[in-house]
């Protein structure tokens, strides 16, 4: 997702979060991709994003989230439906 959308968007440079830039100068939008179950991600996002929050202030966040794998998307439902039964 995050290789098609750095196609579609003029200007966009596409990284890993461990690999994202020290600061965000120059920076006007900032597109967040991961995964529903992506902890690991979130994790390094959550720190990335708390380090620059002043700088933040003045940035458009984009925020997508990308599917569940087909196996815990019915986990979930099942959990879900047994939730809504009780």
């Amino acid at each position: 997702m995050a290789g098609i959308l750095t196609n579609m968007l003029e200007g966009a440079v596409c990284v890993p979060a461990e690999h994202a830039p020290k600061t965000l100068d120059g920076v006007t939008d900032l597109v967040l991709v991961f995964g529903f179950l992506a902890y690991d991600t979130a994790r390094v996002l959550k720190e990335y994003l708390q380090n620059r929050r002043h700088t933040l202030t003045e940035i458009k966040i984009w925020v997508v989230g990308v599917g569940l794998a087909k196996q815990a998307a019915l986990r979930l439902w099942g959990e879900g439906q047994r939730m809504k039964r009780s």
